[in-house]
């Protein structure tokens, strides 16, 4: 016990607190916030880094750090990010983007030059114990779910410990297991069983989660492990290959649900034409629909992006349809992809940079395996092959978001780089006058995380009192949550102004409404509510014309937002536009997926009342085609109309039929 403690007497204060801040990590979070995890922990993140500075840093930073290429590249990423940020507007999102890049940029030199000096094995079994605690976590939530909910199948879905998502729960494990590596080559046979009895943990929890990218990244690292490990035996690697085959059929015999994702993607790579064209796109195929929006997004703005934060804001002006937010009811808030985001917000060059990097990363990884002598070797053979993996995950899915995600990678990155300097007998270090220049640009990240972290705490109160209809409560909240320049968009990409206004609208105060929502347009013009509601108080001050507009505009963003839609339809049936106002309440429903259920009283209403008035004005002598009150009868004849004007029918033809 004595020589354990002056061990740890013996560390580098600032790794002692690395290790420290790894270990209590899972349990920083919110739960009264929308997003439990992502503003307090990069708050923490923003926090760890100046005590980090004061601590380990007051002599100056070694700057053969700052020559590396990894961290070179990182300079130009966020360099390249800040242009693209003055040339599309400097938004609070776009800060964002920039402190989350700076933190990345800044734990990674850090790292480098603290790796340089100590070993990295006190951090690795801090990750060790930080993965039990997720693990123990999670599993306790799958027990709770076991015991108390009616359909455990579906709590599972949405258990994913502290990670705020199941498949960043998935991410971070993958991530884990070079750490997991590294304790097991290098400590005693206590941290080797403990070591184990994780890895078995891990593998149940990624066939609970079923993590389609993370499934695909294990493939991946375990090929590159077999491929290099054994490389010149080719019976070793053709049996390896049978077994890992062997593993994932009985993956798919245990989970069908896997296999049909499987299939499911086997499916849409055979239909590739069929994706691309964006009228064709198969119906709730959302993810497809991302990237082919996006991918238009890059074509449209090559040199410099949209704008870090921006893509959420601007990929409505691409259309919503085919994505979770084509009925307004949820936001879409990434594209899934991280290699995509990066080459949308910031343009080509940030996208080549971020691609770069992981080029670097697996250079250097694969460099000290091939040219090591001794066991540590197969560590880098390890982080070789997760970065591999990683990098098939990032490009479906948004690691780069999360906080844990990028202090991982840059505790990966710190590795890679003092691994290459340890040789290097004196090192030049920075003056000053830089680190006074850094002091301050760390206590502005903190002060601008804390910001965002009481904008979220107070937003969460501000829709608590939404849902309650406490108006005056609810505006209390905006006010103490609203900052012009670095809170005034919340994290669905709804403007607070929005909020504002409708709080007011509620009030019965429409004028006051109307200038809010003038406001929340001129922050986000392709926001489906800002539209509708700002429509309605133009509709609300006699001016139709403009609310006719703006409903087309809504609708021409997202035809299945069923609010635009039976307004729209009704001033185009009040302007005797009848067949066009049929024609954009059918355009509301997805006769594919949906069912009688989906219908609401008002749509059926609207739909009732312009398909009896056009019968009329057919002067149809079939007396009796009248839809059915009768709820699944209704949807039934609906879906025939549909089908009918697919086919090219006109109404009159539809109306003289007897076969609805």
């Amino acid at each position: 016990m004595y020589n354990v403690f002056n061990k740890f007497i013996r560390k580098n204060a600032s790794t002692i607190i690395i290790a420290a801040f790894i270990l209590i990590l899972p349990l920083i979070i919110n739960t009264h916030i929308s997003d439990m995890v992502l503003s307090i922990r990069y708050l923490s993140l923003s926090i760890l880094i100046l005590l980090l500075y004061l601590l380990n840093f007051k002599n100056g930073i070694i700057t053969d750090v700052l020559k590396n290429p990894i961290v070179l590249s990182l300079i130009l990423l966020f360099c390249i990010n800040i242009f693209s940020s003055l040339y599309n507007d400097f938004t609070a999102d776009a800060i964002v983007i920039l402190s989350r890049l700076f933190i990345l940029l800044t734990l990674t030199i850090f790292f480098a030059n603290i790796f340089i000096k100590e070993d990295y094995l006190y951090i690795a079994k801090s990750i060790l114990i930080f993965t039990l605690i997720s693990l123990l976590i999670y599993f306790s939530q799958i027990y709770i779910a076991f015991t108390n909910e009616k359909d455990f199948i579906s709590s599972i879905e949405t258990i994913s410990s502290t990670m705020g998502n199941k498949n960043l729960l998935a991410s971070i494990l993958f991530l884990s297991l070079p750490f997991l590596f590294y304790v097991y080559q290098s400590a005693n046979k206590l941290w080797k069983i403990l070591v184990l009895f994780l890895l078995f943990l891990i593998l149940c929890s990624l066939l609970l989660i079923q993590s389609k990218a993370v499934l695909l990244g294990l493939l991946f690292m375990s090929i590159s492990i077999i491929l290099f490990a054994f490389r010149g035996n080719s019976k070793i690697i053709l049996s390896s290959i049978v077994i890992i085959g062997m593993i994932t059929s009985m993956l798919f015999i245990a989970s069908p649900k896997v296999f049909k994702h499987f299939t499911q993607e086997l499916d849409q790579i055979v239909k590739k034409k069929e994706r691309i064209d964006n009228n064709r796109i198969v119906e709730n195929d959302g993810r497809v629909a991302l990237y082919i929006k996006t991918i238009d997004m890059i074509k449209g703005n090559p040199l410099l992006g949209v704008g870090p934060g921006n893509w959420r804001k601007e990929l409505p002006k691409y259309g919503l349809k085919n994505t979770i937010g084509q009925k307004g009811d949820k936001f879409v808030q990434r594209p899934h992809s991280d290699f995509l985001w990066f080459f949308a917000e910031g343009g080509v060059l940030s996208g080549i940079l971020y691609i770069l990097l992981f080029a670097l990363i697996l250079r250097d990884a694969l460099f000290f395996y091939l040219n090591m002598k001794d066991e540590k070797r197969y560590f880098f053979l390890i982080l070789f092959s997760t970065m591999l993996g990683y990098i098939v995950i990032s490009l479906f899915d948004f690691p780069s978001e999360r906080s844990t995600h990028n202090l991982f990678l840059a505790i990966i990155l710190g590795i890679i780089i003092s691994e290459r300097l340890k040789n290097i007998k004196s090192y030049n270090t920075s003056n000053k006058l830089v680190g006074i220049i850094l002091m301050c640009l760390f206590s502005v990240n903190i002060a601008f995380a804390s910001i965002r972290y009481k904008g979220d705490l107070h937003m969460a109160k501000a829709l608590k009192y939404k849902s309650i209809s406490d108006w005056n409560k609810m505006i209390d909240e905006l006010e103490m949550a609203y900052n012009q320049s670095l809170y005034d968009i919340d994290n669905t990409t709804t403007p607070l102004m929005w909020y504002y206004g409708l709080a007011y609208f509620n009030k019965g105060e429409v004028n006051i409404a109307f200038d809010y929502f003038k406001k929340a347009y001129s922050i986000n013009p392709y926001h489906l509510h800002v539209i509708n509601n700002l429509a309605t108080c133009y509709g609300y001050n006699n001016d139709y014309n403009r609310a006719k507009e703006l409903y087309e505009e809504s609708v021409s963003i997202s035809p299945r937002f069923e609010e635009s839609a039976l307004n729209l339809a009704a001033i185009y049936s009040y302007e005797q536009r009848d067949e066009e106002a049929l024609d954009i309440l059918l355009g509301v429903r997805n006769f594919r997926i949906e069912n009688n259920t989906h219908l609401s009283k008002t749509y059926i209403q609207y739909f009732n009342t312009i398909f009896s008035k056009l019968r009329v004005s057919v002067n149809n002598n079939n007396k009796t085609l009248i839809l059915a009150n009768d709820r699944k009868t209704f949807y039934n004849q609906l879906k025939n109309i549909y089908w009918m004007r697919e086919k090219g029918n006109t109404y009159d033809t539809i109306i003289k039929t007897s076969e609805l």
